[in-house]
């Protein structure tokens, strides 16, 4: 894990109206922290400032990395975009100076990646939200970036929809990307987060660390379906049992059991072993601002 942005004392205003006053924190890689508040606390004002699409008025924004490479999504997706996945991705590409040969092997893969494949020369026009969501972050991520930044990612989404993006949160994560978003939704993604950051009174006053239970699970599984399954968990042993199945040993909190064990099973898992790993006490500190 490397620190990737500290930000020191910051705040801002638009005209006389005061946004966002003496806020510090620090996001490193591996890292995924949610950013909370009520409507209009400057949670989408915060991630302007950390994407440099604001000007910081007060207090200093340092790069941990030098160059830093960050990505912004924002909320609102485009009505109309009158490109087919790899058309699109092809000419974002190009406008950002992306060499033509790397380019084609970005985007290859993001395709692959994000399951779009099958789809890769149907307008976008016609995709869902879900799916249009997924195309504008395969954006974001065409230039692999340190730091992906999103602006309410799981609005107007459906449950399945959700979902996908929970578990694509989790692959992206793995890579070794650091994500930040804001979300109204605090019991979805909040499993996933490392760190909750919570706006209140123009200030960073609560910071949330999601100490829980947690539980060991082994289980043997088809080494095609790992892939499926690995974001979804705390990796901790793995051993070959045959040259195309494996036995894993990982770690999981109380809340995620259910669903990944359905996950599981469906991908034809064989549990062997569920028992408590480490108990935690959850716990809250407070970010001084």
């Amino acid at each position: 894990m490397s620190l990737l942005l500290t930000a020191v004392n910051i705040s801002k205003k638009y005209k006389q109206h005061q946004v966002l006053r003496g806020i510090s924190f620090s996001l490193y890689s591996n890292q995924i922290v949610m950013l909370r508040g009520d409507n209009g606390a400057g949670k989408s004002t915060l991630l302007k400032l950390i994407a440099g699409m604001s000007r910081v008025e007060e207090g200093s924004i340092i790069h941990g990395l030098m160059p830093l490479t960050i990505s912004y999504v924002p909320e609102v997706t485009p009505r109309s975009i009158p490109f087919a996945p790899v058309e699109y991705l092809t000419h974002m590409g190009k406008i950002r100076g992306m060499d033509a040969g790397t380019l084609r092997t970005r985007i290859t893969k993001l395709m692959g990646d994000f399951g779009l494949e099958s789809v890769k020369d149907q307008r976008i026009s016609t995709f869902s939200k879900g799916m249009k969501q997924k195309v504008l972050i395969m954006q974001a991520m065409l230039e692999e970036p340190h730091l992906l930044i999103m602006d309410e990612p799981l609005s107007g989404l459906d449950a399945p929809a959700q979902q996908e993006l929970e578990e694509l949160f989790g692959q992206l994560k793995g890579t070794g990307v650091g994500i930040v978003f804001t979300c109204h939704e605090s019991r979805r993604l909040s499993r996933l987060a490392d760190q909750i950051f919570v706006i209140k009174d123009k200030g960073l006053v609560k910071e949330e660390r999601l100490l829980k239970e947690k539980f060991r699970i082994v289980f043997d599984i088809h080494s095609t379906k790992l892939d499926h399954v690995t974001p979804l968990l705390e990796m901790k042993k793995s051993l070959e049992l045959t040259d195309d199945r494996l036995r894993m040993e990982a770690a999981l909190g109380e809340d995620e059991m259910d669903r990944v064990l359905l996950a599981l099973l469906q991908r034809g898992a064989s549990i062997k072993e569920v028992g408590v790993d480490v108990s935690m006490i959850e716990g809250r500190g407070v970010v001084q601002s």
